[in-house]
């Protein structure tokens, strides 16, 4: 009986192939750790949410502590889901984990909103994104007149 004989790749070609494997898994399943979006909340002149550099100068002073984060996937839609909520630390820093393949990495539209009493609501629309990127939440003090949670007259009416 005739031996079959598959022809073997050499081996720098092999290693390159395997690391170039575990390379992109790694990034599609963000290391094992997951996603962390990151940000502080400051007080301000207006109530604004922006992606910001790490560097970002207004990360470094004085924060506003108890300030609910709340993370949504598909802000537009109907079908929008939670992808993660957090409060604000005494330094106005926050960070709200995201167990999504690819997040950071892939495109995923979310929505931020912010809520403290004492200070203005504040939402914003954006892609996810780069971890070595922030997110800025500015809030000026006054009355919070945001949206309730999960208010279905105003899917209502942004949908109609």
């Amino acid at each position: 009986m005739p031996r079959l004989s598959i022809p073997s790749l050499p081996r720098p070609l092999v290693v390159a192939r395997a690391l170039l494997l575990l390379t992109l898994g790694a990034v599609l399943t963000g290391c094992g750790a997951g996603y962390q979006l990151r940000g502080k909340v400051i007080e301000g002149e207006i109530s604004f949410i922006a992606v910001v550099s790490s560097d970002d100068p207004r990360l470094d002073g004085p924060g506003i502590p108890g300030v609910s984060i709340r993370l949504v996937s598909d802000p537009n839609k109907l079908n929008k889901e939670m992808l993660g909520e957090a409060v604000s630390g005494g330094d106005g820093s926050f960070s709200i984990g995201v167990d999504r393949v690819g997040a950071g990495f892939f495109n995923y539209d979310a929505g931020v909103s912010a809520d403290r009493k004492g200070f203005e609501h504040a939402e914003s629309q954006f892609n996810l994104p780069p971890s070595d990127r922030r997110v800025l939440v500015i809030l000026r003090p006054g009355i919070n007149r945001g949206p309730g949670e999960d208010d279905a007259m105003s899917d209502y009416e942004k949908f109609r």
